[in-house]
């Protein structure tokens, strides 16, 4: 998402996310910037809490507790 965010892949998502944060004026010059920021933070953030869900049950099953 942070690297394709600005392309016409992405067109139908920002079209129902920009006006959550802008309204109904055009966009700014900096969201663009804002927007890379804040999917890579996501990104970061379902990468931590996924590696997470794989270790804890990666593990249990690995030591066949029940």
């Amino acid at each position: 998402m942070a690297s394709l965010g600005g392309t016409p892949l992405f067109a139908m998502l920002s079209e129902n996310i920009n006006p959550v944060f802008w309204g109904a004026v055009s966009v700014p010059e900096s969201p663009p910037r804002f927007r890379v920021w804040a999917y890579s933070m996501w990104g970061a953030t379902v990468a931590g809490r996924d590696g997470s869900v794989a270790s804890v049950t990666h593990c249990p099953f690995r030591w066949r507790v029940k």
